[in-house]
């Protein structure tokens, strides 16, 4: 499975939607929409003691809380034209995240990493069960790093990183 999609959205914007957010617990989401189902059609099998009103919105809960888990995700955004970059959680499609500038930056470097760089945020790790290495892109202010970025494929990452040092005009480095 590849961990992200690079996206040429406008010659001045890439997006790249990076894994989910829960990672491996998504799958469980489908649990909680069948829950969801099972409970709104209970009162069509059997008499209850409470309230229509109630057992729907239980299955609600249930069903938004599965939705939730199964469509969160994480990624980058970069703007070139306002020169400002962030990393966004997007929620149901909405998405969310502070923007930072991009000034200041003054190398790239590509590295290889394990997978154990691709813990999501959302606590749950992503089901790694993959020897595979992860690339990852960061920028550095100085000997810092300020932006980090890991991706499972290759070229992608040879690609971004290759239009990230052209359009920010840096060097690249390979670690």
């Amino acid at each position: 499975m590849v961990f992200t999609y690079l996206y040429l959205l406008m010659e001045d914007r890439i997006k790249i939607a990076g894994n989910y957010y829960f990672g491996g617990l998504r799958n469980a989401s489908f649990l909680l929409m069948a829950a969801a189902l099972y409970i709104w059609a209970t009162p069509l099998f059997m008499h209850q003691q409470n309230t229509l009103l109630k057992t729907f919105l239980v299955g609600f809960a249930a069903m938004l809380i599965g939705l939730l888990v199964r469509f969160t995700r994480y990624g980058y955004q970069f703007d070139f034209t306002k020169m400002k970059f962030r990393e966004y959680l997007s929620v149901l499609g909405i998405e969310t995240g502070s923007w930072v500038s991009l000034q200041g930056l003054s190398s790239i470097i590509i590295s290889v990493k394990d997978r154990s760089v691709l813990k999501t945020p959302g606590i749950v790790a992503p089901a790694n069960t993959s020897d595979e290495p992860v690339y990852v892109i960061a920028m550095y202010a100085g000997t810092m790093p300020r932006i980090i970025i890991p991706l499972e494929d290759k070229e992608e990452a040879t690609k971004l990183s290759q239009v990230l040092a052209e359009r920010l005009k840096l060097e690249i480095r390979k670690a």
